[in-house]
This record gives C-alpha cells, structure tokens and sequence, in this order.
C-alpha cells in the first residue's frame, strides 16, 4: 500500500533552561516553529543546564507555546541518570 500523504516534522533541541538562556532566542525559534504549522514536533537534547525544578518550570512555560498536531519529547537533563528519570518524571508533572 502506498501513501500519498506528507507530514510536516520539526525539531528544537538543547534548550538547556537555565541562568544562560536567551529566551528571546528560545520564543524567536518556537514562533518560527510554530508559522511552519508542522504536524509534530520533536523537543530534543537538555531541556535544563542543572535540573533545577525552576529550569524546568521555565522549559515547560516556554515549551508550551509550541503549537502542533503532536509534540514528542526525548529529552533529559546534564545530572547524573537516576536523577535524569526523576527530572523527567518532574518535567512531565509540570508539562500538563
């Protein structure tokens, strides 16, 4: 079976949310994701610089104006691993 349809994918990666964020760069990027009007986004690479709770409370903020069918994220953070999944299980609990 052959499909004939297309679908527009955009990525962001390595945001990395913290003291040295340019958030005007960050809102710069994500309005011009977002004029693509693609049908998913792939939010990639360190969502933090530190895996503070602030820092993800901002990437989530941030983040939450992208506007696609579908956002996927395959992110983690620069800590250690076990402090990477209970990051991601933080980063999931404010990104509702």
């Amino acid at each position: 079976m052959r499909c004939d349809k297309t679908m527009l994918l955009a990525q962001i990666s390595d945001i990395h949310c913290g003291q040295m964020l340019r958030k005007e760069t960050l809102r710069a990027a994500i309005k011009e994701i977002n004029n693509l009007s693609p049908d998913m986004v792939l939010v990639t690479g360190d969502l933090t610089e530190n895996g503070l709770i602030s820092e993800f409370e901002t990437a989530s903020k941030e983040l939450k104006k992208l506007r696609a069918k579908k956002l996927i994220y395959l992110s983690e953070t620069m800590t250690t691993a076990q402090q990477d999944i209970c990051s991601l299980k933080s980063f999931s609990n404010f990104h509702k």
